[in-house]
């Protein structure tokens, strides 16, 4: 699939059916992740966690139901993948959140390439922030704060073609 047709069929999904994605599918995912743009450069400030676990699923949106009042925060996806990065100092936080939005992205774009359905989430992030023993449950390194993750998984809703998806426009002048 082209670049373009990813970005023109791509469509969050809120609904995944119960079958787990096949760990080299995620980790070709993940490894596409690692050709994102990165400010300065700096990949080794960045770090996703791939959580796959029911028990850890179910805990991270119960603590993400707390801060929304929306039952399903995760839509059921069997696979969460959260993007961390390391914190430094508050000049630098715009930096690590445009650059989670690109891992963000890559990861949206490999998962829809190889078939399978996603969807950016905040409320889980918003969800452990408020609990910090899920963050330490799941092993995120010591100065790396989660910020963006991703609900990854298949899906009973058909592939979207390019008509099937409106466009929305977004402003744009050129000087």
């Amino acid at each position: 699939m082209d670049v373009i047709t990813a970005l023109s069929t791509r469509k969050s999904v809120r609904s995944y059916v119960n079958v787990p994605v096949e760990s080299e599918l995620i980790k070709l995912i993940v490894r596409c992740a690692g050709n994102s743009p990165v400010g300065r450069g700096k990949y080794e400030n960045y770090h996703i966690t791939v959580v796959e676990n029911k028990g850890a699923l179910e805990e991270i949106n119960n603590a993400a139901k707390k801060v929304t009042n929306f039952d399903n925060c995760t839509y059921g996806a069997p696979a969460l993948l959260i993007v961390s990065a390391k914190h430094s100092d508050e000049a630098d936080l715009f930096s690590e959140y445009i650059t989670a939005g690109c891992i963000i992205q890559s990861l949206t774009l490999a998962a829809h390439s190889v078939g399978l359905a996603s969807v950016c989430l905040l409320t889980v992030i918003k969800g452990m922030l408020s609990e910090p023993a899920i963050i330490a449950k799941l092993h995120i390194s010591d100065g790396f704060i989660p910020i963006a993750a991703v609900a990854i998984g298949y899906s009973e809703t058909k592939p979207a073609t390019e008509k099937d998806i409106p466009r929305h426009a977004i402003g744009a002048d050129i000087i």
